[in-house]
């Protein structure tokens, strides 16, 4: 990939090793393409196992499904969920789709949560359903009790007005909510090849993460 900028950042204290001006996404397809079988992840959670070439795999097919679902190059992706597998697969996922990941503390209650997503606005949140003590599901349909009482395509709340689509990690349908398993699965091949042929869109300049800082005291 060319370079489009010479931010000071670049030049200022070079390193030993060249600076390689490329996006997280190029870097998972270029990862694939070397150690194709090699284990990437390893996920103790969940005894699971992933190659480098099953990581891309998955992270295009759910960059695929979140695109269908009517996310841009640019938008918000709100990932509020523990270390996990699907953790891993979304934040690549979003990188390989342009988006902007907007990473959530999981012990996060409704007030700092709503605070976060309204400060970012974001546009797509996945989230746990449940992992340990924490209930992720619970504690959002106290944040939007809209929830509840409507299907993942119509959702709106005005208590976060750029949320418009829920997506949780659950093997149980949530009212309200889209199941992250079947956003993987939701689009066709076209949709996910074109993944890897729209990565020339993205910069290396351009905003991957929105992370926040933790603490005692004081908002996020």
């Amino acid at each position: 990939m060319i370079r489009t900028s010479n931010l000071p950042s670049y030049i200022h204290n070079p390193g030993s090793t060249p600076l390689k001006y490329m996006t997280i996404g190029s870097l998972v397809e270029e990862a694939a393409k070397t150690y194709d079988q090699v284990t990437a992840l390893v996920s103790v959670f969940d005894r699971r196992r992933l190659t480098y070439a099953e990581v891309l795999r998955q992270s295009d097919k759910l960059a695929a499904g979140l695109i269908s679902l009517g996310l841009k190059k640019g938008d918000r992706l709100g990932l509020w969920a523990p270390n996990i597998t699907e953790w891993a697969i979304a934040f690549f996922a979003s990188a390989r789709a342009g988006f902007i990941t907007v990473a959530l503390n999981p012990t996060y209650q409704a007030d700092e949560l709503r605070y976060c997503l309204n400060k970012c606005g974001v546009k797509a949140l996945i989230c746990m359903d449940e992992y340990k003590s924490l209930n992720f599901y619970d504690i959002l349909c106290r944040l939007l009790p809209e929830l509840k009482t409507c299907d993942a395509k119509s959702f709106s709340s005005d208590i976060v007005p750029t949320l418009k689509t829920v997506i949780s990690i659950s093997h149980t349908p949530l009212s309200g909510a889209y199941n992250y398993y079947q956003v993987v699965e939701m689009a066709n091949l076209a949709d996910v090849t074109k993944i890897g042929e729209d990565q020339r869109r993205i910069s290396p300049d351009d905003i991957c993460n929105i992370q926040y800082s933790s603490g005692t005291t004081g908002k996020p």
